[in-house]
Formats: C-alpha cells, structure tokens, sequence
C-alpha cells in the first residue's frame, strides 16, 4: 500500500475505523511520524469500546513528538469534500 500511495503522489491520508485506541493509533502514528502524511482524522469516523480510551487515544495523537502532532487535522465526515483532479 505505502508504494502505490507513493507512487500516486499521495500526501494526505483520511483514516477512519474501529479501535480508535489499537488500529488507528498506530496506523496514523505510524503514517505520520515514519513516513511524513498528513493525516485527516473525522473524530465521528473513528471508535472504541469506552468513551475514555477514545478520547486518550486522541489526546495522544496531539503529543506525539517531533512535530508529528502537527500532522493531524480533526474533522467530521460531513465536513470532508472532493475536487476532481482534472
């Protein structure tokens, strides 16, 4: 998958799924810290179990180091739209 994103030219990636505290915190970690996306997260997207894991797992990605944080962009799914690239 990395390559094809690579390849395609791919900057910016919308994650949404299950497990907000396991899935999709290392997988945006990941993509943010290692391999420099920008990463559109619509909190309405996203879940766990609790309340409370979801939110942490939020909070984290708010901290990570080295500027990671500053790859995020929280949103909600009505909020995200898309242009043709032609």
């Amino acid at each position: 998958l990395l390559e094809c994103l690579k390849r395609a030219g791919v900057k910016t990636l919308i994650v949404i799924g299950s497990s907000t505290n396991i899935a999709v915190l290392y997988t945006c970690s990941s993509a943010a810290r290692v391999h420099n996306f920008k990463i559109v997260l619509p909190l309405d997207g996203i879940n766990t179990r609790t309340q409370y894991e979801h939110e942490y797992s939020i909070h984290q990605f708010t901290v990570l180091p080295h500027d990671a944080n500053k790859k995020f962009h929280f949103t909600e799914l009505s909020m995200i739209g898309f242009e043709s690239a032609s």
